[in-house]
This record gives C-alpha cells, sequence and structure tokens, in this order.
C-alpha cells in the first residue's frame, strides 16, 4: 500500500476510477486525507494524493497509470 500523486497528464488524471482499466491486483483505497472512500465516481485529481493497494506485480503499471 502506498501513496501517489497523480501527474498532470498522467493517464488516470482527470478520469473517473469507473473509466481507468486498473490492472487486477490493485484498488484506489482513499484520497490522501482518508475522509472518504474510493468509489466507482471519484475523480483522480491531478497534484492530488491518493493511497492505492497493489500487488508487487502491478506497482509499475499502477505507477504508469498517475505518473504518466
Amino acid at each position: 500500500m502506498f501513496e501517489i500523486r497523480v501527474a498532470d497528464g498522467a493517464p488516470a488524471a482527470n478520469k473517473r476510477l469507473a473509466d481507468i482499466a486498473l490492472p487486477a491486483g490493485s484498488l484506489v483505497v482513499s484520497g490522501d486525507d482518508g475522509n472518504r472512500i474510493a468509489r466507482p465516481d471519484t475523480t483522480l485529481d491531478p497534484g492530488k494524493r491518493y493511497v492505492v493497494a497493489v500487488e508487487p506485480a502491478v506497482t509499475e503499471e499502477v505507477m504508469n497509470l498517475f505518473r504518466g
């Protein structure tokens, strides 16, 4: 589990979780404030951080979605 910031221009930037092809073995848990659990309608805003749970085999793929 780690916290990652969405970069401007990243593939996941400004998209709803429902519209992102997250790899199997990954899950966006919440925003960095931890006040709300991420849902399919959660939009990944550039500059914001999110808590993400990932299996080691898909870490790089998830990082590429968030950082570009």
